[in-house]
Order: structure tokens, then sequence, then C-alpha cells
């Protein structure tokens, strides 16, 4: 279910949509390679991706979801696989110590 969840975002996101709420943004990033990336920030998850010049950025609350979206987009532009991106330290603190 996730899969195809996965892959309706990305119909949208490649029929050329501006702006679906805060989840989803395209703009034009002139000269960047492609490129998928995946960063947390204020307890959700970014994923940046950059291909044929424009730059798609959608936001996750959860992080294996950001990161099954980040692969399958890697997959499909023909991008190497990269290794899980880090949980922020901020994060790692609240969840280790019980604040």
């Amino acid at each position: 279910m996730l899969a195809a969840t996965l892959r309706k975002l990305n119909r949208i996101a490649v029929q050329g949509c501006i702006s679906c709420g805060n989840e989803l943004e395209l703009h034009m990033v002139a000269g960047e390679p492609d490129s998928v990336r995946v960063k947390g920030i204020n307890g959700q998850w970014i994923v940046r991706v950059v291909e044929g010049g424009r730059l798609t950025q959608l936001v996750f609350d959860i992080h294996a979801e950001a990161e099954a979206f980040a692969e399958e987009e890697r997959h499909r532009i023909g991008l190497p696989g990269e290794p899980p991106a880090e949980e922020p330290v901020e994060a790692r603190r609240r969840g280790g110590r019980g604040r």
C-alpha cells in the first residue's frame, strides 16, 4: 500500500503540480545534478529530489516512509542507493532519556 501511495505522489510531481498543500513543492534548479536526499528537520523528514533541473521536496512525519520514498525515487531515476539519514541529535536525546 505504501508503494502505491508513493507512486501516486510521484505521478503528481511528474504531472507538474506546483504546490499540493505543504507536502509537495516543485522548483527549478539549473545546473544541479540529479540527486535524492533525506534530511530531518523539526521532527519531520524532508525528501529532496532533483531531477532534470527540477527540485521536488516532500515532507514526511515518519522516517521509514521518507527513506522508502527516497529509495523508490533513486531507483526510478537510476541513482545508486544511499545509507539512511541519521536521526537528528535532539530526537535521539529525547527518546533515550525519557524527558
